[in-house]
């Protein structure tokens, strides 16, 4: 961290990146990084400073997390010249955000809308508006949870995964565009395992977890849904 600092203040300005989130056992926090030009190479180096730990995601308390991190980093406020943030209103809000509480202090903060959160809006807003692109999302979603919310479902597909390099199935999220990319492509690097997976336990459970079974067996049997994945992977 001395070193990355050491280095913003030789280029004397810089932007900063904060997102909201929650860690595992539920607590709010923040990540925050830090992006400067390179006064020499003039290239863009962005760097992630940590997470820190939030009561609450109001603007006043975001604000306030900015100013003690800035203090503690020895960083001038006034050198701030960017703030990314997504576009909840605690952060992008024109009057109250935490953009424009940094903006009062200094003016010159120009406030971007995270590319990476509008591209992922645009396309959960696409793929809803795409019958077989939303079924093919909820099934992928489903299926995953199907296996992995049971010890011993899960058990029993892992013993099918032969190779010792092979993918393990990633939980789908249903926020975050990147994630969804290594979730949907686990379950393509795992396709046969799948359909051995859905085609045993259904014969061998005779109950309402067999009848699901059978019922993935059969969607995932299928072209459409084949082609689909492929399709829907491309796009993330």
């Amino acid at each position: 961290i001395r070193n990355i600092i050491k280095k913003i203040k030789e280029n004397t300005f810089y932007a900063i990146l904060l997102d909201e989130t929650s860690d595992i056992t539920v607590k709010e926090q923040i990540s925050f990084c830090l992006r400067t030009v390179d006064k020499e190479s003039f290239e863009i180096e962005e760097y992630f400073i940590g997470f820190y730990e939030t009561p609450k995601t109001d603007s006043n308390t975001l604000f306030n997390i900015l100013k003690d991190i800035l203090c503690r980093l020895e960083l001038n406020i006034h050198n701030v010249r960017g703030q990314c943030f997504d576009g909840a209103s605690n952060v992008s809000g024109i009057h109250k955000g935490l953009q424009a509480r940094t903006k009062e202090i200094e003016p010159r903060a120009l406030f971007v809308h995270c590319q990476a959160h509008s591209l992922n809006l645009v396309t959960q807003d696409s793929m809803r508006n795409v019958e077989k692109a939303r079924d093919i999302l909820n099934f992928i979603r489903e299926l995953i949870t199907f296996i992995k919310q049971s010890p011993k479902r899960l058990s029993w597909f892992k013993m099918l995964q032969t190779e010792e390099n092979v993918t393990a199935l990633r939980p789908f999220c249903p926020t975050r565009w990147t994630l969804r990319y290594s979730s949907l492509l686990s379950v393509m690097d795992n396709y046969n395992e799948l359909l051995t997976f859905l085609s045993d336990f259904s014969k061998t459970e005779k109950n309402d977890a067999g009848c699901k079974a059978k019922g993935f067996l059969k969607q995932l049997k299928s072209s459409d849904t084949y082609i689909m994945l492929k399709i829907v992977i491309s796009i993330f």
